[in-house]
């Protein structure tokens, strides 16, 4: 029986569950999925390569296919755009004439002004676009439907978007145009008349351009996570000590909403919430190098001693009860102790390690920095860490940092070999830690900045073998981009045996989304909240 036979109904269903991508390489096989799969790859568009593309795109959409509009939910607009006053030289293929600009954005104003259903719309370079045909504004304030939107370059036709935006988006991103091409302007987002109280999710990862934290906190007073991004710049106006009450050192803001924040210590350390968070995420990697250098603050790099001082002050101002955050494994107890004592609310670390991306070396890299750890939770004097998530990151196979330097015959001759021995000896350093109920261990392809990605929050793909043999399976293959190897245990109190029980994957994770929400309350005994939750209670018989 061939795909052509199957009924339109049928069709359909099948392409419902297909990406965009497979969707359009699935249209040129058959001439009765054609008209099916171009409407399924319309849905979601992205338009990120040029200029031409969009008007391209435009010119199609209304001239040829203006029936297709009603059936768009998501638009992203992602081209590199030029100001009207840039004065950096664009590359040839992103230079075009005022009148070429002028006529692209009144094509994407026509179709903005056509498309009442869409859910999710991203525009970059907003002000430049907004500046060629202001009446982009109006299109996209007089959408009705819109839950995720998303501007890079802010300014006045911004502000004015927001002011006047008629949907009730829970995600919000504004962001700074980054890179040579960057607009060149000092406009500021204008808080005056802006209320929107619908946001959860907002993600502010602009230096110059927004207003202080108070502002923000007005505009989106029901903000439940914030992500601030990794770079060093501290994300909000600091007041002078004059300015400030007596005895205060820091600005506190009034955000009671705020659950999750993520940001980097030297941005987070010169802000207080009047309200302490439930989960911190540091997205820089605190990491300390081998005496061998000078310690620098680079863009990509290992943080200097400064920096893992903000990140002190940082979680001292903030006091979260779950910290995500990538170590060195140079880092000493000292130091650790200090991280881990900071919040005297402090329940649950899922800790990043940044140095250990071999597996033919992990032993010999973990060893150390869990004897560190080990030191200082010993030494947390009552306060209680109940759950711990380590991350590794392993680099790709024929990488050239993955081969080991020298030919120790004890170095592990397979992943799986090198993996095994990490698990028993994470069992066996964990059951050494009274107040521990829950570890899980992570492995992920590393980064391109090599950092142990943070996924407690996020989602990842487990492997196949993973997830079909609970968490005591061990893979043959490193994870692929995308995947991840998850390992969780139990450990008993009360004089049970505190070896680890393997419990499986999903209940771990349940667990750790638990933990990371604010219905966990960090004063009450676990076990008895996990009993009554109903999210995870089924999932522990």
């Amino acid at each position: 029986m061939g795909i052509g036979s199957l009924d339109e109904d049928a069709l359909h269903l099948i392409l419902s569950h297909l990406n965009r991508a497979d969707a359009h390489r699935l249209s040129w096989t058959s001439r009765s999925l054609r008209v099916l799969a171009q409407q399924q790859v319309l849905k979601d568009v992205t338009l990120s390569s040029s200029f031409h593309q969009v008007v391209a795109f435009c010119e199609y959409i209304l001239n040829d296919a203006p029936d297709l509009l009603q059936l768009m939910r998501a638009l992203r607009v992602q081209n590199l755009m030029k100001s009207p006053d840039q004065r950096i030289r664009m590359m040839p293929e992103h230079d075009h004439s005022a009148n070429d600009l002028r006529r692209g954005a009144a094509l994407l104003a026509d179709l903005l002004q056509q498309v009442p259903a869409l859910h999710t719309f991203s525009l970059h370079y907003a002000e430049v676009w907004m500046h060629w045909e202001p009446r982009i504004v109006t299109a996209i304030s007089s959408m009705q439907h819109l839950k995720e939107l998303e501007f890079t370059d802010i300014g006045p036709g911004v502000s004015d978007t927001l002011r006047t935006l008629q949907s009730n988006p829970t995600k919000l991103s504004l962001a700074d145009v980054r890179g040579l091409q960057s607009v060149p302007h000092m406009w500021r987002m204008d808080p005056t008349g802006i209320s929107l109280p619908s946001v959860r999710i907002l993600s502010a990862k602009v230096r110059y351009h927004l207003p202080g934290a108070p502002d923000l906190a007005r505009i989106f007073p029901n903000a439940r996570e914030v992500y601030f991004g990794d770079g060093s710049t501290p994300q909000f106006l600091v007041p002078s000590l004059g300015q400030l009450p007596e005895g205060e050192r820091v600005p506190v803001v009034d955000w009671p909403s705020l659950e999750v924040v993520r940001g980097t210590g030297t941005g987070l350390k010169y802000w207080k919430n009047a309200h302490p968070i439930h989960c911190l995420e540091l997205l820089r990697p605190l990491g300390k190098n081998d005496g061998s250098t000078f310690e620098m603050a680079g863009a990509g790099g290992p943080n200097a001693a400064w920096e893992r001082e903000d990140a002190l002050t940082a979680v001292r101002n903030l006091q979260p009860v779950v910290l995500l955050v990538t170590l060195s494994a140079r880092l000493g107890h000292r130091y650790l102790r200090s991280l881990f004592t900071t919040s005297r609310r402090l329940r649950y670390v899922s800790a990043g390690v940044w140095e250990v991306r071999r597996y033919q070396t992990w032993l010999s890299d973990l060893v150390p920095w869990l004897s560190a750890f080990e030191e200082a939770l010993q030494r947390l004097q009552g306060r209680e860490i109940v759950c711990i998530t380590i991350r590794f990151s392993i680099l790709p196979e024929g990488h050239p940092l993955s081969e080991p330097m020298d030919s120790d015959p004890s170095t592990p001759k397979s992943y799986a070999g090198a993996l095994e021995l990490v698990v028993y000896l994470l069992r066996q350093w964990a059951g050494d830690i009274p107040s521990l109920r829950y570890l899980s261990l992570e492995v992920r392809p590393a980064s391109k900045d090599f950092r142990a990605g943070a996924s407690t929050l996020g989602t990842a793909m487990p492997l196949a073998s993973s997830q079909a043999h609970g968490t005591a399976s061990v893979s043959n293959k490193l994870p692929r981009p995308g995947e991840c190897e998850s390992f969780w245990w139990k450990f008993g109190q009360d004089g049970t045996p505190r070896g680890g029980t393997p419990i499986p994957i999903a209940q771990g994770e349940r667990i750790a989304r638990f933990l990371c929400s604010p219905r966990y309350h960090w004063e009450e005994n676990l076990d008895t909240q996990l009993n009554e939750d109903l999210s995870v209670r089924d999932s522990l018989h």
